[in-house]
């Protein structure tokens, strides 16, 4: 965490992450041959089984956090809003787990690229 300028505060964060993954897999799809030739099918129902697993990835981030709500003309004498400001996160996640589909495994890449923004508080 380092402060650039006062108020601007931004910090850099790594470190491994706990994914917890649910999906539902088609294990068979349920088909009917219509009338002669029989070179068309319709789609009657498939079949699919919940999975779920546990996997430890890893994470990357990068927060910017802007305390100046104090220096607002209008909120100037409010005191307390020097420990008030807003933030911004953007932080990479990455990990896999194989799920079984029948006798075969299933690698599911999990994260991605994640933002968020909110009320930061500092003490």
């Amino acid at each position: 965490m380092v402060q650039i300028v006062d108020g601007l505060v931004i910090s850099v964060s790594a470190g491994p992450t706990l994914i917890n993954a649910k999906q539902d897999i088609v294990t068979s799809v349920q088909h009917a041959e219509l009338g002669f030739p029989f070179s068309e099918v319709e789609f009657v129902g498939h079949t699919a089984s919940r999975q779920s697993a546990t996997t430890v990835g890893f994470n990357g981030g990068v927060g910017i956090d802007g305390f100046f709500l104090h220096r607002l003309p209008f909120l100037r004498n409010v005191a307390m809003l020097e420990h008030v400001g807003l933030g911004l996160l953007i932080r990479y996640v990455r990990g896999s787990v194989d799920l079984q589909m029948g006798d075969q495994p299933v690698e599911l890449d999990l994260g991605g690229l994640q933002m968020t923004t909110g009320l930061r508080l500092r003490f």
